[in-house]
Order: structure tokens, then C-alpha cells, then sequence
């Protein structure tokens, strides 16, 4: 009769090793895969990665101990008394190595806590009340009020407010039992092969408590449908598109749960008279042509509110451009004020009478090249033009 030998494995080979390598090797090798295979890593191939898992860690739990590799390199195995056996009943012989390497992994890194991880422990889960959600309203106001804030500004919207009844309790007589569901741990465990998943239990939302008499009004859950009112500044300054967040005033969290945040999405209504780009308030105004030939005072409005005198200069060309220092909105969160920057659009007179058409005939008459200095140069641009032909 013919016996078999099951193959010993290479555990070397599992690890990437060569056999002769140092504890410190080992463990590095072990490290890196236990890494690259944990099954949280593998959500599409979950199974072969918890394979590849146990596998790594029996390899590791034999070469990592000096007695256990020196009987498995004259044996074929972990024991002494030689033979081919399991590396242990759980699989996870080696606890305290993998406790040591996976203890340094924070929440960043992909995995759970070690106890988490293998379903160690009864420690209860900290409260897991819902938050409320954060919240967001559109607000529209005028440039004016942009530009210079607005004092107790009120808003009203529907959300989910503490529950009036109970307080935000979720029961009138606030008495509570251990939740039985979870056995006040605050948490749901199910198996998956040889791990163990932890999700808050529903019963209590992780709290590991139960409501003795739940609310009728909100059910236990400590808020109801309702309308909130919240006063607040407006910021001078402001600008389309900014966001004011006002702390805890967003809809309201479950028995007692913070609030989420209220962020109010400001709009900034069009003006008939101006309109802001960045820093400056821009404003377009009309002068006649005979005033920009012959300069003077100008009226120009302001975003104050008020008017004020502007002095242009002789002969002021079309689009010409006057800067007004500290007459524009004000800075966000530095209290100084911006320009405005005064664009002149010169008026051409329109429905002339024989008279005022007679008295800009001989006006223009009188005009010699210099007068009309940009008419001169583009004449002499046209001729050099053709008399390169």
C-alpha cells in the first residue's frame, strides 16, 4: 500500500522571502502584505483575499518565531515533534505580531482598530445619534447692501427643528434602559468567513440605549418637521457666490444630536446705475461734447447715495477713464473702502436746429490739424497706405 505525503508548503515562497533571510526581513515582507491583502483593500475579491490573508499570516506565524522556523526548516513543520499539522485552530496564531504591526494604522490608512478588526472586544461604540445635516439658503440682496452690510437680517425655512413635545428627547419622561438589541453595546456584529463586522445597532443609533416611551410626536426621534427663524448680519463686503456659515443652525441632530451648520448662499441683485468688478464700483456716465472739449465740473452718483463733483479735463477723449479713491464698496473683512472708476461716454447732440447746425459748421471750420489730433494721424495713415500700392 502506496502512502502519500501532503506537499509542506513553502512558506518562504508565501512571504517572498529567500530562506535565508533576517527576522527583521520577514517581518517587513509580512507587513507589506498583510497590507496589500487585507480584505478591506479587496472589496471586488473579497474571499481570495481573506485567503491570501491567512495564508500570509500562518506563514508568518511560523518563520517569525526562531524556535518554530528551525523546526520547520528540519521538519517540514512549526512543532517539534515533527509532522505536518495546522499552524492553529483560529488560523491567527500570531496575534501578537499582528497586533504589533497593525496597532500603528490610524483611521487614514484603510483599516479598522486590531480589536475591530478581528471582532475582539466588547467595548461599547460611542454614540452614533445622527447629526443634523448642514443646510444651505439662497439669499438676494442689493449691491448697496453688499457693499455695506446689513444688520439683523431674518430668514425662515422649513427643516427638521427639536422636537417641541419632548424637548428633543425623544421621550417626555427621558428614562432609558439598556437597548436589548445590542445589549447596550451600541453595536451589530455579523460574521464573514473568519471576520467580524461592526455597524451601529439601529435599534438605539449606537447610543447602547433605549427610549422607555418613545415621543408620539417625533417618535423617539427627538425632532419634527417645523420652521426655524434665524437672525444674522450681512458682512460688508460681500460678493456673488460667498458663503456665510452660521454654526449649529442647520437642521436639527436626533435626541439631542448637534445641529448641522446653516451656510446662506449670497446673490447680489443688478443695479440700474453701477456694477462691482473685484474692488472697484464702475459707473458709466454721459458728458456732452462741447463739456468734454472744454472740461469743467461734472455731477457723478455714488454707491453712497449721494452725488459728487467730478473735474475732467479739456479735450476728454471717449472712454476716457477717472478714478474716484475710497468712493467704491467696501473690503471684506478689512473695514476700508475700494474706488469707483468714472467711465466717460461722450454724447454726440441729436435734433439740431438750423441755428446750433449753422454754428458747428463754422466750429469745425475753424478746426486745424492739431485740434483733432486723431483724425490728423489716421489721415496720414490711409495716405502712406496708398502710397505704398
Amino acid at each position: 500500500m502506496a502512502i502519500f505525503m501532503s506537499k509542506k508548503k513553502d512558506y518562504y515562497e508565501v512571504l517572498g522571502v529567500a530562506k535565508q533571510a533576517t527576522q527583521e526581513e520577514i517581518k517587513k515582507s509580512f507587513r507589506e502584505k498583510a497590507m496589500k491583502f487585507h480584505p478591506d483593500r479587496n472589496p471586488t475579491n473579497r474571499e481570495q483575499a481573506e485567503k491570501n490573508f491567512k495564508e500570509i499570516n500562518e506563514a508568518y506565524e511560523i518563520l517569525g518565531d526562531e524556535v518554530k522556523r528551525k523546526n520547520y526548516d528540519n521538519y517540514g513543520s512549526g512543532n517539534s515533534s515533527g509532522g505536518f499539522t495546522n499552524s492553529g485552530s483560529s488560523g491567527f496564531g500570531g496575534f501578537e505580531d499582528l497586533h504589533d504591526i497593525f496597532k500603528g494604522f490610524g483611521s487614514n490608512s484603510g483599516f479598522g482598530g486590531f480589536e475591530e478588526f478581528f471582532g475582539g472586544g466588547n467595548k461599547k461604540q460611542s454614540d452614533s445619534r445622527q447629526k443634523g445635516d448642514d443646510l444651505s439658503y439662497n439669499m438676494s440682496i442689493t449691491l448697496e447692501e453688499a457693499c455695506f452690510g446689513k444688520k439683523d437680517q431674518t430668514i425662515s425655512f422649513s427643516t427638521l427643528i427639536e422636537c417641541e413635545p419632548c424637548n428633543g428627547y425623544g421621550s417626555t419622561d427621558k428614562k432609558t434602559s439598556e437597548c436589548k438589541k445590542c445589549n447596550g453595546t451600541g453595536v451589530l456584529r455579523t460574521q464573514k468567513g473568519f471576520f467580524i463586522m461592526e455597524q451601529a445597532c439601529g435599534n438605539c443609533k449606537g447610543s447602547g440605549n433605549s427610549i422607555n416611551n418613545p415621543c408620539k410626536t417625533c417618535k423617539g426621534e427627538g425632532r419634527m418637521e417645523g420652521k426655524k427663524t434665524v437672525k444674522t448680519d450681512i458682512p460688508p463686503g460681500v460678493d456673488n457666490g460667498v458663503s456665510i456659515r452660521i454654526s449649529g443652525k442647520g437642521e436639527a441632530g436626533q435626541r439631542k444630536a448637534p445641529s448641522g451648520d446653516l451656510y446662506i448662499k449670497v446673490s447680489v441683485k443688478s443695479h440700474d446705475l453701477f456694477k462691482r468688478i473685484g474692488e472697484l464700483i464702475v459707473c458709466d456716465v454721459p458728458v456732452s461734447f462741447t463739456k468734454a472739449a472744454l472740461g469743467g465740473t461734472i455731477q457723478v452718483p455714488t454707491i453712497d447715495g449721494k452725488m459728487v463733483d467730478l473735474d475732467i479735463s479739456p479735450g476728454t477723449q471717449p472712454d476716457s477713464s477717472f478714478i474716484m479713491k475710497g468712493k467704491g464698496p467696501t473690503i471684506i473683512n478689512s473695514g476700508r473702502r475700494g474706488d469707483m472708476k468714472v467711465n466717460i461716454k461722450i454724447e454726440v447732440p441729436i435734433h439740431l436746429d438750423s441755428e446750433q447746425k449753422r454754428l458747428i459748421k463754422e466750429l469745425d471750420a475753424t478746426l486745424k490739424p492739431e485740434t483733432t489730433p486723431q483724425n490728423n494721424t489716421f489721415l496720414n495713415r490711409i495716405k502712406r497706405a496708398f502710397d505704398n500700392k
